[in-house]
Order: structure tokens, then C-alpha cells, then sequence
């Protein structure tokens, strides 16, 4: 991890047990927040739940298209593509792939 990272993001929002654990090499400052806080920042319409939330789901999607990314790469030996490619062109092995994978 690096500054500006975040660890156990997911367990605030979904209160399982955290899915990463982290041990530090050097000194670290880190900020944390209880699930019991989060959840009253979210009772009280906070625009700091708000803001913890949009940076909850833009990290939750960068994994996610990161891991998108390397499955696809691994199965199919191509790279999957930052946005969906213009019509009439050929679809890449992957997609065909995707498509059955998430059933569409």
C-alpha cells in the first residue's frame, strides 16, 4: 500500500470480517473509522458518509476492473479494453467469453 490507500473499506459496507490485512514496514499514519460511526454518519445524511461512499465505490470499481482485466488475460491471452470498441468491428475473444460468464 502507499499514501492515500485504503484497507477494509469493504467490511464497512457490507459488515463481514475484512477480506485483506496489511502489516507495515515503516511508519505509518492511518485514519480509521468503526462500522458503528460509519452507519451514524449515514443516519444523519453526513455529507462525509456521501463523500466515504464515492470513494468506497470508486476504489471497490478500479479492483473490480483490475480483476476483469487479469482473469481475461489469463483465459483468453488478450487485454480487455478500457471502453466497449466502436460498432462493426470484430469482438475480442474475451468478450464472447464475459458474456457467458455473467449470462448475457
Amino acid at each position: 500500500l502507499k499514501a492515500g490507500d485504503t484497507l477494509g473499506e469493504m467490511a464497512l459496507v457490507d459488515s463481514e470480517k475484512r477480506s485483506a490485512f496489511a502489516t507495515a514496514s515503516t511508519e505509518v499514519h492511518a485514519y480509521q473509522i468503526q462500522r458503528k460511526d460509519f452507519m451514524k454518519l449515514r443516519n444523519q445524511m453526513s455529507p462525509a458518509f456521501f463523500k466515504l461512499m464515492q470513494k468506497i465505490a470508486l476504489i471497490t470499481c478500479g479492483r473490480v476492473r483490475g480483476l476483469t482485466d487479469k482473469i481475461m488475460r489469463e483465459v483468453t491471452g488478450e487485454e480487455a479494453p478500457a471502453e466497449a470498441k466502436s460498432e462493426g468491428k470484430s469482438q475480442p475473444k474475451w468478450m464472447g467469453l464475459w458474456k457467458r460468464i455473467i449470462g448475457s
